[in-house]
């Protein structure tokens, strides 16, 4: 994947964290994007031949940080679908290790980068013991992918953040091909089973797209004109319009934490705790996002917009996303009574 510059900027996004959350949809689709062929999974990536496949004794998936959470997800995958041994080790780890290698043994190692100085280590060491290495990793022309016998590029594109998001679903999502892969070249799965298994892959992005657009309930991380409105609450009334989620909270005029408090999203499943409730009374701490909305207007007297009716059902918590006009002029009014 060729990345401009524009890839390195927000956006429109008030941060890197939100600008990555939600490019994961289009980062999974990327990669998932003709690797089913008449034969199964393309991996063309692997070099290796069918014998050379069926003769693996035992992987080594060698990672650090979040890329070893994402060995630990292919271990699983791997020895269930393609029963072959599967060891996940940390990098930093891996120079005290005592390795049973072949020349049969195949290592795997997982870098963002492609330049993780322990992980780099630990490929060299394999190589060095006769074993084919393979590497997935997301930048372009990286040292792993130079050393290694085969790669596979996430095709995530930047990753500004240092939480991993984008990087790390894309990650997964290689996982899941190599597995696919192996198993139907190892004879453990039908074509019919893996085409079934990609299938249901390629209905991730549309989850996480659906996932996504929750956490940017009311518009808060993208839209302008909501913003503004959050900021004119805080000014006039000293009232923080809070979601509790990590975007959210990037986006707040005001964030002091001694402040007064009111939940707007109900799009997150996430308990609200007792210091954002505290806003609301004593009585409802602890009770989910659902019960923000009743008791702003229980408390303040003001009925909430018939248009939101639907975020008090739960039935529909994934397709909660407010209005962006009606939400926060119900909320303003709201405060204006209970601060008047």
């Amino acid at each position: 994947m060729n990345w401009s510059a524009s890839e390195a900027k927000r956006g429109g996004y008030p941060d890197f964290m939100s600008k990555e959350v939600a490019e994961q949809p289009e980062a999974i689709e990327r990669l998932l994007a003709n690797r089913l062929g008449e034969s199964g999974i393309v991996l063309d990536e692997l070099n290796m031949t069918d014998d050379e496949i069926a003769a693996i004794d035992r992987i080594y998936v060698i990672a650090c940080g979040t890329s070893y959470h994402v060995g630990l997800i292919a271990k699983d995958i791997i020895e269930g679908w393609a029963k072959i041994p599967v060891s996940v080790e940390i990098a930093s780890e891996f120079s005290y290790a005592n390795v049973l290698a072949t020349e049969n043994t195949l290592c795997v190692v997982i870098t963002q980068s492609g330049e993780t100085a322990d992980t780099l280590a630990s490929a060299r060491r394999m190589k060095a013991m006769g074993c084919r290495v393979f590497s997935i990793c997301n930048v372009i022309g990286c040292t792993a992918a130079r050393e290694a016998d085969g790669t596979i590029y996430v095709q995530a594109g930047p990753e500004i953040c240092v939480a991993s998001t984008k990087a790390y679903t894309s990650q997964m999502t290689a996982a899941f091909l190599f597995a696919l892969y192996l198993a139907h070249h190892t004879g453990r799965m039908t074509l019919d089973e893996v085409r079934a298994k990609y299938e249901a892959l390629c209905e991730v992005p549309d989850a996480v797209r659906e996932r996504v657009q929750g956490l940017f309930a009311c518009g808060m991380a993208t839209d302008d004109e909501t913003r503004a409105t959050i900021r004119e609450v805080w000014e006039r009334h000293h009232v923080l319009i809070d979601t509790h989620t990590a975007v959210g909270m990037h986006v707040l005029a005001g964030r002091e934490a001694d402040c007064p408090r009111v939940c707007l999203s109900t799009a997150s499943p996430f308990k609200f705790p007792a210091d954002v409730l505290g806003a609301l009374g004593a009585d409802v701490a602890g009770r989910d996002g659902f019960a923000c909305m009743d008791e702003l207007e229980r408390i303040s007297g003001i009925a909430a917009p018939a248009q939101l009716s639907h975020l008090r059902d739960a039935e529909v918590l994934h397709e909660a996303v407010c209005e962006v006009d009606a939400m926060p002029a119900f909320v303003e009014d709201a405060c204006a009574r209970l601060l008047a």
